[in-house]
């Protein structure tokens, strides 16, 4: 079977809490070793509703493990941390943005970017995203 990946949204959650009510919830869980913030779980019936207030609340997103290699390859490149190509302003565009999972993926990357202090003195780095459905934003 085909694991579930799971993704915290730290752009609306905080990472502890989050995972500390996956790991009361679900058994067993896995924390994924390339990507930050995507923990593996089981695919079944039971945990997909064990996960659906989490779900319905944004906190989580359903992301396969795939995607999140886009958004992780524009913050670092082929290094491991999320340090980006430069530690100056970067502008991402996300030319086909729909429906979002990968956008929101480089947001919360440039968002612990840009609050971390890992770039320069009031340089931070800003994502747009275009799509074509206006009814979407």
């Amino acid at each position: 079977t085909i694991p579930r990946y799971v993704r915290i949204n730290t752009l609306v959650a905080d990472r502890e809490s989050v995972l500390q009510e996956l790991q009361a919830t679900i058994k067993p869980i896995f924390v994924d070793e390339h990507v930050p913030d995507l923990f593996v779980v089981e695919p079944t019936p039971e945990n997909r509703g064990l996960l659906q207030d989490l779900l319905m609340s944004n906190k989580i997103i359903l992301q396969d493990k795939s995607s999140c290699f886009s958004a992780l390859c524009l913050m670092c490149g082929f290094d491991t941390e999320i340090v980006s190509v430069s530690d100056e302003e970067c502008v991402y565009l996300d030319a086909c943005a729909a429906p979002g999972n990968k956008t929101s993926h480089l947001a919360a990357l440039v968002h612990e970017k840009n609050s971390s202090g890992k770039r320069g003195a009031g340089n931070f780095s800003v994502v747009h995203a275009l799509d074509k459905s206006a009814d979407r934003y």
